[in-house]
């Protein structure tokens, strides 16, 4: 019996090789423009979803650059999680490091003030070092003192996230407050968090967490960065039909199709809506 995905690649496959030879894919100047410029067209307002610390500490656990807008930080987080999380269907040691940090960041998040930024004295610095996973060697105010590894899983994350460990370490020797900005960091979401955090696990929708959702499922991270790849209006269509649940099993042919899946009613683009057409008439079940 053909797969259902099989059978999918082989029609998507068959139009567009079709497609080549005239004007589907291409059209005319004007409407490749048209495909380009709705790219860049959002439906609706934008939602965003909360990542516990500075969005500079997130990327670099995650291996995404400095440099990319914050609207790429989620698809490229998912990207990162189906190319490198897994390994023969277990997780990687980047997948496992990221999620430590989601963690570990959740702690610190926990000791921040209202204003977003955690403060300690030498008195009050016990729990922060143990999130951290160090520990102070003598006493705080001795020129000597300084900080000791005492759990390196923690520490390895506190240095590779860039926590500002030797002002804190500076900070106790001198006996002075420590302080340092932890705030939360939103960034975009594609169509709604409660959508995507709605395909997991019943212990991942409990947390409601996005983040929790795509580092704990692959299908849902390919499935994501495939979504990211189509305008607003056609993001919103799949998802009401046929429906995100439904095109799981489909992410790799949509993200391989992805750039092509185009919804319109425009005349010169009614190719694309085919091509649309197609899939979601063979996703149904």
């Amino acid at each position: 019996m053909i797969s259902p995905l099989r059978k999918l690649a082989a029609f998507l496959g068959a139009f567009l090789y079709l497609c080549l030879s005239a004007t589907c894919l291409g059209g005319t100047t004007s409407g490749a423009s048209s495909s380009s410029s709705g790219n860049d067209r959002t439906v609706g307002p934008e939602q965003t979803v909360t990542i516990p610390g500075p969005l500079r500490s997130f990327q670099r656990m995650a291996g995404i650059s400095q440099k990319v807008p914050s609207k790429e930080v989620l698809p490229l987080l998912a990207r990162n999680i189906f190319v490198q999380g897994y390994q023969s269907g277990k997780p990687t040691e980047f997948l496992i490091l990221v999620d430590r940090y989601m963690h570990q960041a959740r702690e610190l998040q926990a000791l921040a003030s209202s204003n977003g930024s955690i403060h300690v004295d030498c008195d009050h610095a016990g729990t922060l070092l143990q999130i951290l996973g160090y520990r102070l060697r003598v006493g705080c105010g001795q020129k000597g003192a300084f900080l000791a590894t005492a759990d390196t899983e923690r520490a390895f994350l506190t240095i590779d996230s860039g926590f500002p460990l030797a002002d804190l370490e500076e900070d106790l020797r001198r006996n002075v407050p420590f302080s340092y900005p932890f705030p939360t960091s939103k960034v975009p979401v594609l169509l709604s968090e409660s959508d995507w955090a709605g395909l997991g696990n019943s212990k991942e929708k409990g947390s409601g967490n996005l983040i929790d959702v795509l580092l704990h499922d692959p299908s849902i991270a390919r499935l994501y960065w495939a979504v990211a790849k189509n305008d607003g209006e056609t993001r919103m269509a799949l998802q009401r039909s046929p429906g995100l649940r439904k095109l799981l099993p489909y992410g790799p042919v949509l993200d391989f199709y992805g750039k092509q899946m185009v919804h319109r009613i425009n005349a010169d683009q009614a190719p694309h809506k085919v091509l649309f057409d197609i899939l979601r008439q063979i996703v149904k079940v």
